[in-house]
């Protein structure tokens, strides 16, 4: 279809958001999420939304009939937050792992340093959690994917749906009704990370801390 009908449509259900009792926080942002479709990669112009403080994404290419509606959530980000940024520049000083110079220059130390204590964790460990949040968050109408680190280990997870808004006969309840249980799969999904992973910090050795991941079944 063409750019303009792409644009009415992504304002149609920018308009939806509002409707049904969320909030658009940001409109028409490009590269928003990349997508797989026919084997190739490709980036996305969408909305972020917000559901009560959960965020997702309402996100389209002109080229496509289907419009995404995605839950991202990564665990790199949530570590990353807990480091200090001198903590993290010792924690990838002292490791046994030898770390890309670019990838620092763009990543940062802190994104660094959570990817190694991820990947830290044993592997009988990351399996068993791995399979239980899958378990817990996939499912129904909705599709769930669990994210590798950068280094191994689980990064994170994305639970998404499709919309097809070019049909003649969608409405606002088709939208809602894609809507709802990526939202509540991913507050889940949320809820048992928050619960089950923990970041103790060694302060005199800092490149010694660890992620604990208990998993209350």
């Amino acid at each position: 279809m063409s750019n303009a009908e792409f644009e009415r449509t992504l304002e149609l259900l920018a308009e939806y958001v509002e409707e049904i009792g969320d909030r658009v926080e940001e409109k028409f942002v490009e590269d928003i999420i990349q997508a797989q479709k026919s084997g190739q990669e490709t980036s996305l112009v969408g909305h972020r939304c917000l559901d009560d403080g959960n965020r997702y994404l309402v996100a389209g290419h002109p080229d496509h009939r289907e419009v995404n509606i995605v839950y991202f959530y990564s665990l790199i980000e949530i570590i990353e937050t807990s480091l200090e940024e001198d903590t993290a520049i010792e924690i990838i000083e002292k490791s046994d792992v030898e770390f890309e110079d670019t990838y620092q220059q763009i990543n940062g130390a802190r994104q660094m340093a959570a990817e190694y204590l991820v990947a830290r964790v044993p592997e009988d460990v990351i399996a068993a959690f791995e399979n239980y949040l899958y378990m817990m968050v996939s499912g129904g109408t909705h599709h769930t994917e669990i994210h590798a680190g950068r280094m191994g280990g689980v990064g994170g997870f994305v639970v998404s749906s499709m919309v097809f808004p070019y049909e003649r006969e969608f409405g606002i309840s088709d939208f809602y009704d894609a809507v709802v249980p990526v939202v509540e799969m991913g507050r889940r999904g949320d809820k048992i990370i928050r619960q089950s992973v923990h970041l103790d910090i060694d302060e005199e050795n800092p490149e010694q801390s660890i992620l604990n991941i208990n998993i209350d079944m």
